[in-house]
């Protein structure tokens, strides 16, 4: 395998990974038997990070792993493996493994006209995705790797062989490497992560994290990208499903809509519908060959555009308020289609995924509230009809400290789809 020799006497750059929270308890194992069986066989060591050692932000772990280029290599597939097993993940099948790669080597990474990053994918055979921002509270990008667990062991061996040549010619230090909590690694295996996502909102209190319901979190995309989330054979469209829990599809978009625009449509549990968000609307910006999209387009039912919105605004103002987005709701006369509406989303990937969350809590609440009318009108047929419905005022992102009372604000946007 070309180009992941370790060629440095001095630093030697860790391989640094992200552990979705809830698979750490697998890969640590019980007393820790597990990683410390990879750690022995492989000739690396393993550390996860705490929570103060990462962005508040990020519900993911962070795997460091050191040691010569060998054992590092030996302890990703290791860890690889586990992770598919962990899943189920079919032997044919392909996975996604996610590295972080130092904001300023972003572009070695990429390579002059994309040239260093094609040549990784041809020579492992994997797909690599590199995100256009870099993660809240840190100074890294994350680096996503689709393949077959060698694929991905090479292709993770070769961009670290990139980053240990930027090591030795002094074009980065240890301190590119560091935790935002401080050290290159962590002190030791920590606890699983508070109920927070990557750039998203917490779940309000009064939303159950495991309900289903008919709220779906519906977004506009052009044919193209509907092809980049499916993936070749489904395989992409089957990754972010595993990673998020929910039920994602990409179909034809209703009667007035444009031929080739398609309806990206989540559903699930509540919990699966805010991951989804999170998975779908980042692997559209991974989409290589084009600029990063300014814009990303929700289309809700007509009827549910009032809810959103709220009395004189006030609604959607706080959503505006807590995401920094810019929301821009399509007016009645411009609509394509009676039964539907168009939500613009404009502002950082950060700030649409949290709007987008926001706008899937109210509709969450709505269709909480019909279910709730649904069960009282079968079950007191005759009798008044009186319902403690959940109180759309409540806000329902936590309490005034949140900041989901600012009064801070987005512009509006130009056309509808980035």
């Amino acid at each position: 395998r070309g180009g992941n020799e370790d060629k440095s006497g001095g630093f030697k750059a860790p391989y640094r990974c992200l552990l979705p929270s809830e698979s750490v308890g697998y890969i640590v194992g019980k007393g820790g038997t597990t990683i410390r069986q990879i750690c022995e066989e492989s000739g690396a060591k393993i550390d996860v990070s705490r929570d103060n050692a990462t962005p508040v932000t990020l519900s993911d772990k962070i795997l460091t792993i050191t040691g010569d280029v060998e054992a590092k290599d030996a302890a990703v597939l290791a860890v690889v493996n586990k992770l598919r097993e962990l899943h189920e993940v079919a032997e044919e099948e392909s996975s996604c493994f996610v590295m972080l790669v130092p904001e300023s080597a972003a572009g070695l990474i990429v390579g002059k006209q994309g040239a260093t990053i094609k040549e990784i994918r041809e020579q492992s055979g994997a797909e690599l995705s590199l995100m256009k921002e870099i993660i809240k509270g840190m100074q890294d990008r994350a680096l996503r790797i689709d393949g077959n667990p060698d694929q991905i062991q090479d292709a993770v061996s070769r961009v670290q062989a990139v980053l240990q040549e930027t090591v030795n010619r002094g074009n980065l230090t240890a301190a590119n490497f560091k935790l935002p909590g401080g050290g290159s690694g962590t002190a030791g295996i920590g606890a699983v992560g508070e109920d927070s996502r990557p750039w998203g909102l917490r779940i309000p209190e009064h939303i159950s994290p495991s309900q289903k319901s008919q709220s779906v979190a519906r977004f506009l995309v052009t044919q193209e990208v509907g092809g980049w989330l499916v993936g070749k054979q489904g395989a992409t469209i089957k990754e972010l499903t595993r990673e998020s829990g929910a039920h994602i599809d990409v179909k034809a978009a209703a009667e007035g809509f444009e031929e080739n625009e398609r309806f990206v449509e989540i559903t699930g549990t509540f919990d699966g519908k805010f991951r989804g968000i999170l998975s779908v609307l980042c692997t559209v910006e991974t989409k290589p060959k084009t600029p990063p999209p300014e814009h990303s387009v929700m289309v809700v039912p007509s009827a549910a555009v009032k809810l959103i919105i709220g009395k004189a605004g006030q609604k959607i103002k706080e959503i505006r308020t807590v995401s920094s987005a810019q929301i821009d709701v399509q007016k009645e006369g411009d609509v394509q289609s009676e039964d539907w509406r168009i939500l613009k989303i404009g502002g950082s990937l950060e700030a649409r995924v949290r709007a987008a969350q926001g706008i899937l809590v109210r509709l969450e609440e709505q269709a909480m509230e019909d279910e709730q009318i649904r069960r009282v009108e079968g079950t007191r047929i005759g009798m008044p009809l009186q319902v403690a419905a959940p109180s759309r005022d409540r806000g329902g992102y936590g309490e005034r400290e949140s900041g989901w009372y600012d009064e801070k604000r987005g512009g509006r946007g130009g056309d509808r789809r980035g």
